[in-house]
């Protein structure tokens, strides 16, 4: 059995980097990450990652809110301080950090990584959008993270780390933290021009977890036609899932659509997908 699809390579691949913000306490030398062919089906089994996730939109964690902004903030740093122990990777949407706060969750979170995509174009705002890749200790046991370089369009809105095996026994994997724009129809064509630079993903890693808050509704559309001159977000969408393989997986607490329930029109804006083959399924993330 197969461990997984492998993404197909798109446009302008990306380079992996191995810039790291403030990392934790250097793990032990990496040894080389294992291959597929490398192991038997059994241990590509007992190798496969299953983290679990939380996602969460904070709107808002600048360590310059004052005010019932700096009380909410505390709560909030708190908060990800209890989720650090019990989950391997926390992606934060909108943290809305101005583009030098890239320390302070660090002082709270002194044994995790984290990787700060503030946003830089204050066109829109000093305190707009941002995301987080936390990878807790949790995260950090056999795995080493690498940031992974992504086109300037989704600067503030996207953020990717490797994380690349520190032995034989595990498998590298692929963590994506998206946050697309929403709103108008200048937001919509923004948005079409973020999933076409999702895209620039390097090729080569076995298992790929995409989460985040995508502020479109989910979609069943999975075009198999070339797509035309002015594809929709959804058919951009699923053409990328269809290409990387990728399924969504299941929330236990879709957060928007647990609130919204009983709206006729909610959706799920905060999604995960994943690229785990049938045979694999049952190790799907956990995520919240």
């Amino acid at each position: 059995m197969g461990v997984a699809k492998r993404p197909r390579l798109g446009e302008g691949q990306t380079r992996l980097d191995s810039f790291l913000s403030r990392p934790a306490p250097p793990p032990p030398p990496p040894a080389s990450g294992a291959s597929s062919s490398a192991l038997s089906e059994d241990s590509q089994h007992s190798a496969i990652p299953h983290p679990k996730i939380l996602s969460f939109n904070t709107n808002g964690l600048s360590a310059y809110a004052t005010g019932s902004g700096g009380v909410r903030r505390q709560r909030l740093v708190r908060w990800l301080v209890q989720m650090s122990r019990k989950f391997d990777f926390i992606l934060i949407q909108e943290s809305k950090l101005l583009p030098g706060e890239s320390d302070f969750l660090q002082r709270e979170l002194p044994d995790c990584w984290i990787l700060y995509d503030n946003k830089q174009d204050w066109r829109e705002g000093p305190l707009s959008a941002g995301t987080l890749v936390i990878v807790t200790p949790s995260g950090l046991t056999k795995h080493s993270p690498l940031k992974v370089d992504l086109p300037q369009v989704l600067s503030g809105h996207g953020s990717a780390v490797l994380m690349k095996a520190r032995g034989p026994d595990v498998l590298d994997f692929l963590i994506c933290n998206a946050y697309l724009y929403g709103g108008s129809q200048d937001k919509i064509r923004r948005q079409k021009d973020q999933i076409r630079a999702w895209s620039s993903l390097p090729e080569g890693v076995g298992f790929v977890f995409f989460v985040g808050d995508f502020n479109f509704p989910a979609c069943g559309v999975r075009p198999i036609a070339p797509l035309g001159v002015n594809p929709t977000r959804e058919e951009l969408w699923g053409r990328f899932c269809l290409d990387r393989g990728l399924l969504e997986a299941e929330q236990s607490n879709p957060t928007f659509y647990s609130i919204s329930r009983d709206n006729p029109v909610a959706t799920r804006p905060d999604r995960a997908y994943h690229n785990f083959s049938e045979g694999f399924r049952s190790r799907a993330p956990l995520v919240r």
